[in-house]
């Protein structure tokens, strides 16, 4: 297929000219590739998910405690304060807390020194999230049989938006905590 510009011109989903490695927080929302059918009604599906909602809880399989204890925790100035893994997404609140780094500093880059004193930007930590992620859940399905997916475990991009008050963390927290029960659907 030929490329056409018109077409195929992707644009990025991101506030343009803001440095995603600036202190704040962060809301992020991470899609698997394979999302559930709205009116899906069986809890067995022939790709990945991470459990199922019963009864307004989310039931983690083991793939879902796998994506639960991956979330980023190795950075000293990193902190997810809520988080959830649904059966098809995940959401989370990212905080980084970067103390005026710059990122001028002379010795190993961030890929051979994670502790060094280079700023972590929440695309880094993304990718970082989804490249371990979709490693663990390849070994899964050598060594669990979990079930396979179809080209790549995790969307393109991802959903973020920049919290900007308390009043908004407030209200995506409360999103983040009930989001099983507004999951519109059981399986059972």
């Amino acid at each position: 297929m030929k490329y056409n510009p018109a077409r195929n011109n992707r644009r990025s989903i991101r506030l343009r000219g803001y440095d995603y490695a600036n202190v704040g927080a962060y809301f992020v929302t991470i899609c698997l590739n394979q999302r559930i059918p709205k009116m899906q009604t069986q809890p067995e599906f022939d790709f990945p998910t991470f459990g199922l909602v019963k009864n307004g809880v989310m039931i983690l399989n083991d793939s879902g405690k796998m994506v639960q204890n991956d979330m980023p925790k190795y950075y000293p100035d990193i902190e997810v304060n809520e988080f959830i893994v649904m059966p098809d997404h995940i959401h989370g609140i990212i905080k980084i807390n970067n103390p005026s780094i710059t990122n001028n500093v002379v010795g190993a880059t961030q890929r051979g020194c994670p502790y060094s004193a280079v700023a972590v930007s929440l695309p880094y930590l993304i990718d970082r999230f989804k490249t371990g992620t979709t490693n663990k859940y390849i070994d899964g399905v050598k060594t669990s049989k979990w079930k396979p997916f179809h080209k790549k475990l995790w969307q393109r991009n991802y959903y973020e938006s920049i919290i900007r008050n308390e009043t908004e963390y407030a209200r995506i927290t409360k999103y983040i905590r009930n989001n099983p029960i507004l999951w519109g659907f059981s399986f059972f």
